[in-house]
């Protein structure tokens, strides 16, 4: 019992030390425009390892000492000091070098879009395939198209070694045609 007592008025001196500590009134100083800062529109805030105050505004970024603020405007053309400035003999080239960047890229991805298909069925159809073992008229044999060995079908007799086009595919059944002799070729 004697414990408990204690243990309640030890938590009795915490919950009035701490209904103190809340009740405290900080400092608080707001500063507008007419304190020197660039807008009151702030978008963000921080504090530098020397306890400057960075305050970023939609006009720019204003540095608090303490004090005083610094104000640097847009940082290209309006920076206070040399250093910060950027010139338009910089800001041009790269503009136009990354434009060009920009227009390439384009052109090649028109270009890859234009493009036929070369892969699934639509890659397949009209690609250049070799008899690997005869196909009898109607029937079933192997060819090779694309770097790879297909079950074939064919609606004419076909040799092994003969050159053929893939006219159709069914699955993993390709359907085949003798390729035409090149003009003046008997």
């Amino acid at each position: 019992m004697r414990y408990l007592r204690f243990f309640a008025f030890l938590l009795a001196v915490m919950l009035s030390a701490a209904s103190e500590a809340s009740a405290q009134i900080l400092p608080f100083q707001s500063y507008t425009v007419k304190n020197g800062l660039l807008t009151n529109d702030v978008q963000t805030l921080c504090q530098d390892s020397r306890g400057f105050l960075w305050v970023g505004t939609t006009e720019g970024i204003s540095v608090f000492d303490g004090e005083t603020f610094t104000n640097y405007l847009g940082l290209v053309q309006h920076a206070p000091t040399p250093e910060l400035r950027v010139s338009l003999g910089l800001i041009i080239p790269i503009v136009v070098a990354l434009s060009a960047i920009l227009i390439f890229l384009v052109r090649l991805a028109v270009i890859a879009q234009r493009r036929p298909s070369v892969s699934g069925a639509a890659g397949m159809i009209g690609a250049p395939a070799t008899a690997l073992t005869e196909i009898p008229a109607g029937g079933a044999g192997r060819v090779s198209a694309h770097g790879e060995i297909w079950s074939a079908r064919a609606f004419e007799a076909v040799a092994a070694g003969d050159p053929l086009l893939v006219s159709g595919i069914d699955g993993l059944v390709l359907t085949v045609r003798r390729r035409p002799a090149p003009e003046g070729h008997p």
